[in-house]
């Protein structure tokens, strides 16, 4: 075996030896949000409540989970192999009709337009992403809620937000707490929403 030969088969057996070695490439993990929890209230209306998607800017319109690695959360990065079932717009969009349905605050909740709605809710996401530092894992949700009439007129419009600290380090964990922080987050408007329209009638 000449030598150009022999260093050839050489470098042949180190390249294989280290494709072995390799960890296998990780799958895409997919998460949704459990349904929403909501007492029922007094009806905002008898009529139908329209919910449009949240407006999100270029990072929350994608389904890549967010996270930041200090607990101020300047600096965000996306996972590479975890995403939400849904962009966050039409997720939260979902939650909260799920929400108001269960809350029983219209005769119909919907998310898209099939009739004159008698109210309409919109709103934009701030903030929708994981905080790490400080020691646990934090969802961290912050939103801005709009309530108009059916005139096109604004009942209300209101920033919220919550973090909820979530249970353990994985993901998972992060995610029942992003549940949490969002139907708290839904009360309050909830609560909101029922003050506006009792005075804007």
């Amino acid at each position: 075996m000449t030598r150009s030969r022999a260093l050839g088969v050489t470098t042949m057996v180190l390249v294989l030896a280290a494709c072995a070695k390799a960890p296998p490439v990780p799958t895409d993990t997919y998460y949704r949000l459990t349904a929403p929890q909501a007492a029922a209230v007094t009806p905002l209306t008898t009529g139908i409540i329209l919910v449009r998607p949240l407006q999100g800017d270029g990072l929350h319109s994608d389904r890549a989970i967010l996270h930041a690695g200090d607990p101020q959360g300047v600096v965000l990065t996306q996972y590479s192999y975890h995403f939400w079932t849904e962009a966050p717009p039409r997720l939260i969009q979902h939650q909260l009709i799920d929400y108001l349905r269960a809350a029983q605050a219209g005769r119909l909740v919907v998310g898209e337009l099939q009739s004159e709605p008698a109210l309409v809710v919109s709103g934009r996401i701030r903030q929708f992403e994981r905080l790490e530092g400080g020691g646990r894992a934090t969802a961290r949700v912050d939103l801005e809620l709009r309530l108009d009439d059916a005139r096109g007129r604004p009942l209300l419009v209101q920033d919220y937000s919550e973090r909820i600290a979530a249970a353990g380090d994985d993901l998972g964990s992060t995610v029942a707490a992003f549940d949490q922080a969002l139907n708290a987050l839904f009360a309050r408007f909830l609560a909101d929403a029922s003050k506006a329209v009792a005075a804007g009638h």
